[in-house]
């Protein structure tokens, strides 16, 4: 499982960008490759996505997705599977565009984990509405 963040783009040629951390080589079916390997941050165009998690961000939230992530695209840093991983990096690009809460209170991050995080969230604001 991997967690990236799609968002609405107006310089992709589809309207959006998906952006996905991962190290440069091993993953998670070479686990014993990943430790503190050079990360690689991927943007590309996609389609509107229809499986995912859909946040009802705003145009400036957007923008903050945007920049956090192509922050990453510029200077990945190292990838490492339990402290710098695809949760750690998208959870921070949420975090940057305003969407999730600065503090969490577990340093070890996974995709489940994070996609949890996110849907408490929703249902949290949609209850304060």
């Amino acid at each position: 499982m991997a967690l990236s963040v799609t968002v609405s783009d107006p310089a992709s040629p589809t309207g959006y960008s998906r952006y996905d951390y991962e190290p440069n080589r091993g993953g998670w079916k070479d686990p014993a490759n990943t430790w503190d390997v050079e990360g690689t941050m991927n943007k590309r165009p996609v389609e509107r996505p229809t499986n995912e998690i859909d946040l009802n961000t705003t145009p400036e939230q957007d923008a903050k997705l945007r920049e956090a992530g192509d922050k990453v695209v510029e200077n990945p840093g190292m990838y490492n599977p339990i402290f710098n991983n695809c949760a750690t990096v998208s959870r921070q690009q949420m975090v940057d565009a305003g969407i999730l809460p600065p503090t969490i209170p577990n340093d070890i991050l996974f995709p489940g984990l994070v996609e949890f995080e996110v849907r408490v969230t929703i249902a949290i604001r949609s209850l304060l509405k």
